[in-house]
């Protein structure tokens, strides 16, 4: 199957590809007795499409190093990576060179990533659910908005120089070993340190509790002066 769509996407009516969606599919989704079972490597073909290609997704496949770090899409701005088999390396290759354009960037791991770092002048929105040690998000002068899933989220991020963040979320306080640092502020289950800063200009926050607990909220408001709409799941 690999060879048959690596021949389809060499075909001259493709040349021009904008968009692209690949994914193994074995019915709905790998049971847990199979994830095991090799997937098929995505097309080593996608680069003839450097000129074109403006959005793409895989999922539920291999992303070989011999193709990740030699990849170029100058013009993608659209990225969903969804529980793909991709080495460290090859994962801060397209992040960081392979696609220098990017705006949107949707990460989904259910292997454990021990440490992460994005750099970008050009994202806009980022979304992330992995399992790891370390998320480092910095000099990004564009970003908006930030998602981060509270079930895989790792246990210490650091965001540092996103002037423009408006939207983000989810703090939350259910691992007792979680931190969110912002610049100087420290969050840990929703305890501060280091109040000498603000992010004034997020507007959109979202956050999850064990318990509802309306004292801790109240101060962690503080880190957000300008917030124009809370949610609260608790």
């Amino acid at each position: 199957m690999p060879c048959t769509v690596d021949a389809w996407l060499k075909s001259p009516e493709f040349t021009e590809l904008q968009l692209l969606e690949f994914y193994y599919s074995p019915g709905n989704h790998l049971p847990h007795t199979e994830r095991h079972v090799l997937v098929p490597s995505a097309p080593m073909s996608i680069s003839r499409f450097s000129s074109s290609l403006h959005t793409a997704t895989f999922a539920l496949c291999y992303l070989p190093d011999n193709l990740v770090l030699n990849l170029r899409l100058p013009f993608l701005k659209k990225l969903s990576l969804v529980w793909v088999c991709i080495s460290e390396a090859s994962l801060h290759s397209i992040v960081h060179s392979s696609c220098p354009a990017l705006e949107c960037l949707l990460l989904v791991f259910t292997v454990r990533i021990g440490f992460l770092q994005i750099k970008s002048p050009n994202l806009v929105r980022i979304g992330i659910s992995f399992d790891g040690w370390q998320l480092i998000i910095q000099d990004a002068p564009a970003l908006q908005r930030l998602i981060l899933d509270s079930s895989y989220s790792p246990l210490l991020i650091i965001i540092l120089s996103v002037p423009k963040l408006e939207t983000l979320g989810v703090i939350h306080d259910l691992c007792a070993h979680f931190n969110m640092v912002f610049g100087s502020i420290v969050l840990q289950s929703f305890s501060m340190d280091g109040l000498s800063m603000v992010l004034d200009s997020v507007k959109i926050l979202y956050i999850q509790m064990n318990s509802f607990d309306l004292n801790n909220i109240i101060g962690l408001l503080q880190c957000f002066p300008c917030l124009e709409k809370l949610y609260i799941k608790a």
